[in-house]
């Protein structure tokens, strides 16, 4: 909503192709700009939330079950609210940070994205980025290559959090040595650890599989049942 009561700030500027562009001032555009950074942290934040909250409610489940009985009778006994209390009461920051860090990349990337655009546009017009002909495979090539690694950078920051946050719930300590810690438990453990991705990913495809199984077959069901499909 506030995206958008900025966006109607502007004025409707003709003699372009299409219906005409939006006009906005300097100072519309810089809140439009603010609005959409803090609007991409607080998305990030509220998925990193979820992460520390799972990551409270399995510790809470299999390591503190018997402990901080006050805490678990002022959530009505649920590890999950428990885990999401704590995450907010007491790791907030440290998931800000967190959130902030891969909200980052995602904006150094949506720059990139932009850079690369404009200049596969000036390429179709026949130009390359220094205005002149030639190298363009070259250069389409480095900025494949640069966009491949900002996308395995966050996709590994990403990963790496979700393990802090968990490393970060059950230790109770902030989120860079909790992100060390976790770094070095995946590198010390690195065979336990794939493999252990790989039979949740199995269990993960089973599950759907089943899910998509039972759809189609209550599906097919139905329409055996319907006055068209019916051949009894």
């Amino acid at each position: 909503m506030l995206l958008l009561l900025l966006a109607s700030c502007g004025e409707i500027a003709y003699g372009r192709p299409g219906f005409g562009s939006l006009y906005l001032d300097s100072r519309t555009e810089y809140l439009l700009l603010v609005a959409i950074v803090v609007s991409i942290w607080l998305v990030v934040f509220v998925r990193h939330t979820q992460h520390a909250a799972v990551g409270g409610a399995v510790t809470k489940w299999y390591l503190h079950r018997n402990t901080d009985r006050s805490a678990t009778r002022c959530c009505g006994g649920s590890a999950v609210a428990l885990g999401l209390w704590h995450a907010l009461r007491y790791h907030a920051g440290s998931i800000a940070a967190g959130s902030l860090l891969i909200t980052t990349l995602k904006l150094i990337r949506i720059a990139f994205f932009l850079l690369k655009r404009t200049f596969y546009q000036r390429v179709s017009r026949g130009l390359d980025a220094c205005g002149c002909n030639g190298s363009n495979r070259l250069a389409a090539m480095c900025l494949c290559c640069i966009s491949c690694c900002l996308k395995c950078v966050e996709k590994s920051l990403e990963a790496l959090s979700r393990y802090a946050y968990a490393q970060m719930m059950r230790s109770k300590r902030s989120f860079c040595p909790s992100a060390a810690e976790a770094v070095r438990l995946l590198t010390t453990n690195l065979a336990g650890a794939a493999s252990l991705r790989f039979v949740a990913a199995a269990f993960l495809f089973l599950g759907k599989l089943l899910v998509a199984a039972g759809c189609a077959f209550l599906g097919w069901g139905i329409l055996v049942e319907a006055p068209p499909y019916d051949f009894a």
